[in-house]
C-alpha cells in the first residue's frame, strides 16, 4: 500500500454541465479567471495554477511543480485535474494522477473531499485509484468558493 499526503493552495478542474440547482465552484472576487495555491504532497511542497469555468460551476489544475530535490521526483500527470463541487461542503477532484520513481503510478482517478467555505480548504480521507494510494492531506484555495 502507497501513503500519498496531498495538499495544494488550489482547487482542480471539473468538465461537463451541472444541473441548474447543483452547488458551484466559483472565484471569491467576482470576474477573476485564475488563482493560485501550494501546498504538499508526499511531504513534497508544490504550487498549482488554474482557471475558473463559472458558466459549468468548475474550475481547472492547468499546472503544478513541485519543489526540487528529492520531490522532483514526484510528477503530476493527466494535466488538467478537474474539480466539482457535489454540494456546498463537499468537492471532487477528478482525472488526478501522480507518479513517483520510488511509489509508482498513482491514478488517474477522483478524490472525494470535504469543502470549508470558510477556510476555502478541500480535505481528502479516500484512496485515489487505480494504485490503492490512500489520499490525505488537504487542498487551500484562498480564492475559490462553493455556492448553492
Amino acid at each position: 500500500m502507497r501513503l500519498w499526503m496531498i495538499g495544494a493552495g488550489a482547487a482542480l478542474c471539473v468538465g461537463g454541465a451541472q444541473a441548474a440547482d447543483a452547488a458551484q465552484v466559483q472565484p471569491v472576487t467576482a470576474g477573476a479567471t485564475t488563482f493560485t495555491g501550494s501546498g504538499v504532497v508526499n511531504n513534497c511542497p508544490l504550487t498549482l495554477g488554474g482557471t475558473f469555468n463559472p458558466a459549468a460551476g468548475t474550475a481547472s489544475i492547468t499546472s503544478v511543480a513541485f519543489a526540487p530535490g528529492v520531490c522532483s521526483a514526484v510528477a503530476a500527470q493527466n494535466l488538467p485535474w478537474t474539480m466539482q463541487a457535489v454540494s456546498t461542503t463537499s468537492v471532487v477532484f477528478h482525472g488526478v494522477r501522480l507518479q513517483s520513481s520510488i511509489l509508482g503510478v498513482c491514478g488517474p482517478g477522483d478524490l472525494t473531499a470535504a469543502w470549508n467555505n470558510t477556510s476555502h480548504q478541500a480535505s481528502f480521507t479516500g484512496p485515489l485509484n487505480p494504485g490503492n494510494c490512500p489520499a490525505v492531506g488537504s487542498v487551500t484555495a484562498p480564492g475559490v468558493q462553493v455556492i448553492p
